[in-house]
């Protein structure tokens, strides 16, 4: 059976899977999200949830398989 191996929240550095920039820049927090999610789409959904940021689709679902590994799909 295939599993879906964790992701963490990559808030601050998510300038790159948004769709539109953010109002005020990520770059000044210092502060890591701690949050560990399984897909691509809880991923978009806790960015605009917690953060009011909308994530690019396609840029998240990429980004998630990245860090899982090319041998696992989402």
């Amino acid at each position: 059976m295939l599993t879906s191996k964790p992701v963490r929240c990559p808030f601050p550095n998510v300038e790159d899977l948004l769709l539109l920039p953010p109002e005020t820049p990520l770059s000044g927090i210092s502060a890591y999200c701690d949050h560990i999610l399984t897909r691509a789409y809880d991923l978009c959904w806790h960015l605009k949830a917690e953060r009011g940021l909308v994530g690019d689709k396609s840029k998240v679902d990429s980004s998630v398989r990245s860090h899982r590994g090319s041998d696992q799909r989402s």
